[in-house]
């Protein structure tokens, strides 16, 4: 006596079995959807990620994105703070090719500007200076021109309170 279910003849098998142009049919669409479905969450994860990770930035290091022509208004207004920046004029192109990570450049009437990729260069090219001060990436560069204490706190000041709650 045979089991159940099992095919006596390779007709009868052939009966059983849709033809392997059907199986082919069906399944890539399938297989499409699916990695279609995959591909578009993990997308959706990594964009999700990298703008966690900026906002994170922002967050932790608001002053990253801080550039020499934000203090242009400040300076125009006349007030104390503006000071160091009257007349604030855009030098990056004659100024950064010679100075190692220089990514911005201004000079003002009473002072010269640079911005740097990070901080550990900023701090380095502001003690390579003559009178030069580093507040995160930005270096104030007072060689050449005449401050009182009071007119450089000032400046140093207005640096450093920029986009902080100190």
């Amino acid at each position: 006596m045979e089991p159940r279910g099992l095919a006596r003849t390779e007709g009868q098998l052939a009966q059983r079995q849709p033809p392997a142009a059907q199986v082919q049919l069906v399944t890539p669409p399938r297989r499409r959807t699916r990695l279609v479905v995959a591909a578009v969450a993990l997308a959706a994860i990594a964009a999700t990620g990298w703008f966690g990770y900026r906002i994170a930035q922002d967050i932790v290091d608001p002053k990253r994105n801080l550039t020499i022509s934000y203090f242009q208004e400040l300076g125009a207004s006349g007030s104390a703070a503006g000071y160091a920046f009257e007349g604030l004029r855009d030098t990056t192109e004659a100024s950064c090719p010679q100075t190692n990570g220089c990514v911005e450049a201004a000079r003002s009437d009473r002072a010269q500007f640079y911005r740097f990729a990070d901080r550990d260069q900023a701090e380095a090219f502001a003690a390579s200076l003559e009178d030069g001060y580093a507040s995160d990436r930005i270096v104030i560069d007072f060689s050449g021109h005449a401050w009182s204490s009071s007119g450089r706190e000032q400046a140093q000041r207005t640096l450093d309170h920029t986009w902080s709650s100190d």
